[in-house]
């Protein structure tokens, strides 16, 4: 039985320009512990940890700006405006005291058709050994 776990942690927020909610987001990421030796996953947790700030800020800023940008576009035409969404979410394929792979899929959502959403990509990482070999 393997000694790794791992818990989902969210970061999600909505995001407003005069009083209008503009931007949505749900960022999914893993963060994994090791009952054996807790420090020893840190570096992969930062890691993925660390992918999904830069991801949050990249909603709360290129993408929030390009939303204000549709949204006044949409104010001078008289056209209602969908909100933009982002969403990800990811799923372990394997996961054992030595071995990890996980794929995550992103959706976003910026206005009209066709809506982006795919797989982001696929990480396949040995972890180290708990007890490596003399």
């Amino acid at each position: 039985m393997p000694n790794i776990t791992c818990e989902n942690t969210l970061l999600q927020g909505t995001l407003f320009y005069d009083q209008t909610p503009l931007l949505s987001y749900q960022i999914n990421y893993p963060q994994f512990s090791d009952q054996e030796d807790p420090e020893r996953l840190k570096p992969i947790n930062d890691y993925y940890s660390d992918k999904a700030l830069a991801l949050e800020n990249y909603c709360k800023t290129l993408l929030m700006n390009q939303a204000i940008e549709q949204y006044k576009h949409s104010l001078k035409q008289d056209t209602p405006m969908d909100p933009y969404e982002l969403v990800q979410k990811y799923k372990i394929t394997v996961l054992t005291d030595d071995l990890l792979s996980l794929y995550y899929d992103q959706y976003v959502y910026t206005g009209g058709a066709p809506r982006k959403h795919g797989t982001l990509f696929q990480y396949l990482g040995f972890i180290a050994p708990i007890h490596p070999a003399s």
